[in-house]
């Protein structure tokens, strides 16, 4: 038994060193950076960081979905070139979409009264955001080819240099929410420099590969932007109630339980190649025992969680933001809601049924859109917090019956 799983066990610890490593660095500097950053700073960049949820999918196209989708349907032969044209395709589509994503934005921001500075916050986190992109393709690669140890050494890494010019920037020279992106940019750039180096093999685009890609990823582009109304509009609406203080500690409860999505990310990219590979061979049992495993450890995590946040937001803030808690708290249930969507979207993607995720997604938007605004204007921003969590058990609902009814549909049509 030990022998037939000792590759499983290996890549599971090389997967969760790194990502332990990943959040010791930032559980450890947190404190630090909770002394340099006033409730105003962390109001802003959780303010212009919930956009990266309409820009990510924009960058990439949701080329990476297709990516790990295709590989091991890809021939081996192939597989290089696949990922060739997958980088370089992202890269290009990238820069398009940050320009014009950019300008829209300061379009609209010129004309809405808002309390947030555009320059030079925006300007930061959207440029990193397609600096990062790059990265973000590698660290794929390295997880879809299951090269496990290469995974840990760059997400290592890159957290580390991202993590010092963060300091350097916040501590010794004072600069508040602009140094803490203008950190992040910079180690960005170092790392994706190096991950472009190690991702591709030749400058090629597969033009075949990439009308392939867009007709898969297309409906995951437009599902993606409608996330934004489920996990980011919150944000939007908390911004007119015009309480920065507030707003800092809904941002830093966000950033907490943040660290807690370790436990899923951590399995998940562990087992994400066996999901879309047991859905490939049809091992039901496989597929099975791989989601109990990834949902168990996230639910475990989240629970513990709850009952310790008193304690471990304390010591993560210096005691600065304690009041974050009871944002903290109900949002480590959304942790565990989020998850679940999280496994009934693989399933969806895995079976080819990504039109059938839109739906999804759309339906949801929709009704968190109306949720959002009402529990906000009735109940502030724990209203915005409960809205989190209900939205994500919709759409798990919404997503499962979706999942049994195409199945059904498929059967009957073979």
């Amino acid at each position: 038994m030990i022998a037939k799983y000792r590759g499983y066990i290996h890549n599971v610890g090389l997967y969760f060193v790194s990502s332990i490593v990943v959040a010791l660095v930032g559980v450890l500097l947190n404190p630090i950076f909770a002394m340099n950053l006033s409730h105003e700073d962390y109001a802003i960049i959780g303010y212009y960081s919930s956009f990266n949820l309409l820009l990510i999918p924009l960058l990439n196209y949701c080329l990476y979905s297709f990516y790990s989708r295709s590989y091991y349907f890809t021939p081996e032969e192939e597989r290089e070139e696949l990922g060739d044209t997958v980088l370089w395709s992202s890269i290009v589509i990238g820069l398009i979409s940050l320009f014009l994503f950019t300008s829209i934005f300061y379009v609209i921001y010129r004309f809405s009264d808002n309390n947030f500075p555009f320059y030079p916050y925006a300007i930061l986190t959207f440029v990193q955001l397609y600096v990062a992109n790059i990265s973000s393709f590698y660290l794929t690669k390295l997880r879809i080819t299951r090269n496990a140890k290469q995974y840990a050494k760059f997400a290592i890494w890159q957290c580390i240099i991202v993590a010092l010019f963060s300091l350097f920037f916040v501590v010794c020279l004072k600069q508040g929410a602009t140094g803490k992106l203008l950190g992040a940019l910079l180690g960005s750039i170092i790392a994706s420099s190096y991950a472009l180096y190690r991702s591709f093999n030749k400058l090629r685009i597969n033009i075949g590969i990439l009308k392939k890609g867009l007709r898969f990823c297309t409906p995951l582009v437009i599902s993606a932007l409608f996330w934004y109304c489920i996990t980011g509009i919150d944000r939007m609406f908390l911004e007119d109630l015009n309480d920065s203080y507030t707003f800092g500690l809904y941002s830093v409860g966000l950033q907490i339980v943040g660290y807690l999505t370790i436990f899923y990310t951590t399995v998940a990219n562990t087992f994400e190649p066996d999901i879309y590979q047991a859905i490939a061979q049809e091992n039901k049992r496989k597929l099975a025992l791989v989601i109990s495993i990834i949902l168990g450890t996230t639910i475990v995590a989240n629970i513990v969680f709850i009952g310790l946040a008193p304690y471990v937001i304390g010591l993560l803030t210096a005691n600065r933001y304690i009041e974050s808690t009871q944002f903290a708290r109900i949002l480590s249930i959304h942790n565990i809601a989020m998850a679940c969507y999280y496994m009934v979207v693989k399933l969806l993607v895995g079976y080819g049924y990504v039109k059938q995720e839109l739906f999804v997604r759309i339906v949801g938007a929709m009704l968190s859109c109306c949720m959002f605004y009402f529990v906000i204007r009735e109940y502030g921003f724990i209203g915005a917090a409960w809205g989190q969590t209900i939205s994500f058990i919709m759409l798990t609902l919404l997503g499962v019956i979706v999942l049994i009814v195409s199945k059904r549909k498929t059967q009957k049509q073979s």
